[in-house]
């Protein structure tokens, strides 16, 4: 039974936002009415690239020593305003994730500073892994070793995408693949390497493909995060494509993934979440928590950056200058989202849940519940076994098909919104205007 095959990438969910006031949001987030501490994760937006790709889709800006002292003085008084607010009352920090953008353009007392303010003002005693996505460089494992030694880096992620010189090319990506064995081998016995790898590039073959993935198994990379190539009409590298690579692009041949699976699981990597593959006990603690049901509460900081914090979902100012101007307002940068019913919580614990690959199922007595499972089940998406829903491989092909199964009806015809709505309301915001939150 063949269906058109869905590949928006659903990220968050609720999907239908609005405008919120950051004081609606306080009462929601004070857990010290709850009898037992919460564990929480906490992402770090650094939104500077030198120079941006052209592929990425995610918030970023080109790299300035002056912005990024902007926006850590910024990120500085987020977290002042949110712990004067009782915030990390009650709350143990499990992880931090350092995203963007390339964080390994920050000064490594940039870096510092920041982890220092995090440790005074909360409470990391359960802290179990702090990540860092870096850019292949030359001279980047020493850089990281700082790290380890001045912060405890447990983990970091590098976003190669291929390492086919031609293949990079086209993607407009600056990264430098030349020495990645010898940086590997530099930074492995210290902590966890990531490595990111593309799929459906234009130009990319299945021999390039399978290249790729061997040599990032064989050099003793730990996790592989294997990412469908996914562009908007927004990205460069859209724009500069012709017709048949579009069409290519939004009709991907599922026997690249097939392959990539079928390499990973040969090679003793265990899956971990439908991308990524990690060698036994060395998988991102964060990446895992942040998607498996029922989810990791998590903080964003830094413009763009999106929480998930007691019945609420909401995203941060996406644009630095008002990111900026709204903490020096003492207002904490919230931009929009919304908030969860309880309904909605159990339809998220399914629409995000599953890209972890299975899930604890309790019969809550939605109706809408049981009537996804048995259409995942009908297309062959899902099994069940016992109390446990476990995704098929097709089901791991057709995610955000899965996914949409269990939107509630409310939510049925609801768009995920991007990084360009982001933006667009956060001018929006920067000018005085009313956000509409239109998605278009």
């Amino acid at each position: 039974m063949q269906i058109k095959r869905n590949n928006e990438y659903i990220r968050w969910y609720p999907l239908q936002w609005r405008p919120i006031e950051p004081e609606n949001l306080n009462p929601q987030w004070r857990p010290q009415f709850t009898s037992t501490p919460e564990y929480l994760a906490i992402y770090i937006h650094f939104p500077f690239c030198n120079p941006p790709c052209d592929y990425c889709p995610y918030l970023k800006e080109h790299y300035k020593p002056e912005r990024v002292e902007l926006w850590l003085k910024a990120v500085k008084q987020h977290l002042i305003l949110l712990s004067e607010n009782g915030f990390f009352d009650n709350r143990l920090i499990r992880c931090i994730y350092w995203g963007g953008g390339t964080p390994s353009l920050a000064r490594i007392s940039q870096i510092e500073s920041l982890m220092e303010l995090i440790s005074r003002i909360s409470n990391i005693t359960e802290l179990a892994e702090i990540s860092l996505e870096a850019r292949p460089e030359p001279d980047i494992g020493s850089y990281l070793l700082s790290l380890y030694e001045t912060i405890g880096l447990t983990r970091c992620s590098f976003g190669v995408q291929s390492f086919n010189p031609y293949l990079l090319k086209r993607l407009g990506s600056h990264v430098n693949i030349l020495y990645f064995e010898r940086l590997v081998n530099k930074v492995a016995d210290k902590m966890i390497v990531s490595i990111d790898l593309l799929f459906n590039i234009p130009g990319q073959t299945m021999q390039s493909f399978q290249n790729d993935l061997i040599k990032a198994i064989n050099i003793g990379t730990d996790q592989i995060s294997i990412y469908e190539l996914i562009l908007t009409p927004s990205e460069t590298l859209w724009k500069t494509l012709n017709e048949f690579d579009k069409n290519k692009l939004l009709n991907p041949s599922r026997t690249m993934y097939d392959l990539a699976v079928d390499i990973c699981l040969d090679a003793g990597l265990q899956p971990i979440l439908v991308s990524d593959f990690a060698r036994p006990g060395k998988h991102s603690i964060y990446q895992l928590e942040h998607w498996r049901s029922p989810q990791l509460e998590v903080l964003g900081l830094g413009p763009g950056a999106i929480s998930y914090i007691g019945r609420y979902q909401f995203a941060n100012l996406a644009i630095l200058d008002a990111y900026v101007q709204s903490v020096e307002r003492r207002r904490l940068p919230v931009l929009a989202g919304a908030p969860i019913s309880y309904d909605e919580e159990v339809a998220r614990n399914y629409v995000l849940g599953f890209k972890a690959l299975q899930i604890d199922f309790e019969n809550t007595g939605l109706p809408l519940l049981s009537q996804a499972i048995n259409e995942c089940e009908r297309y062959g998406w899902v099994k069940r076994y016992s109390n446990r829903l476990m995704l098929t491989r097709t089901g791991m092909w057709y995610i955000d098909n899965v996914s949409r199964c269990f939107f509630t009806s409310c939510m049925s015809s609801a768009i995920t919104p991007n990084e360009r709505h982001l933006l667009d309301w956060s001018e929006q915001w920067s000018q005085g205007e009313r956000i509409t939150c239109e998605i278009k």
